[in-house]
């Protein structure tokens, strides 16, 4: 990741503290498999855009010729996204986030990028700019597993590695 970012430290502690980094400008990036031994969790500052992250993604998914899944879900704010990446390709992007059109400001779907009957009909996928509150914690597990990801209950001692970023 060195070559997408730059890393000026890197700590294992055995719980996630995404705070760990911003006191001092930078950004914080935590790795772990807690979830499941057979997949990397990857946690990500979402203030910065997510179109940035989705670059890195893709070339993650590339380099090490995997499928990458990207989920949040901001409660303040409701918005959300489900996206799957495979081998450099962006293979579905489903994003939620309030917008305003001629004075009315709501919740919409403002993405489906790669959104066919089978997903639609599994998230509920309306028209581009409708009203969509469909993505929250439930729907991110949902996703999950459609896509054979699941907690593999598998009782390991947690190690999480933290990456401090430099921001700018």
């Amino acid at each position: 990741m060195g070559q997408y970012f730059e890393i000026l430290s890197e700590e294992i502690v055995n719980q996630e503290q995404w705070w760990k980094y911003g006191n001092n400008g930078n950004d914080t990036m935590i790795l772990s498999n807690v979830y499941n031994y057979k997949w990397v969790q990857l946690y990500l500052n979402l203030d910065v855009s997510i179109y940035k992250y989705d670059e890195l993604l893709r070339r993650i998914s590339k380099e090490f010729k995997t499928e990458i899944l990207f989920c949040y879900y901001q409660t303040t704010i409701c918005k959300g996204r489900l996206a799957k990446f495979n081998e450099v390709k962006l293979i579905l992007s489903i994003v939620q986030e309030e917008i305003e059109i001629k004075g009315d400001r709501m919740l919409r779907l403002t993405d489906n990028w790669g959104v066919d009957s089978e997903t639609r009909n599994q998230f509920s996928i309306p028209k581009l700019m409708e009203k969509f509150i469909n993505i929250d914690y439930d729907d991110i597990y949902k996703f999950l597993k459609i896509n054979n990801l699941e907690w593999d209950r598998i009782e390991k001692e947690e190690e999480c590695n933290h990456l401090e970023l430099k921001v700018g």
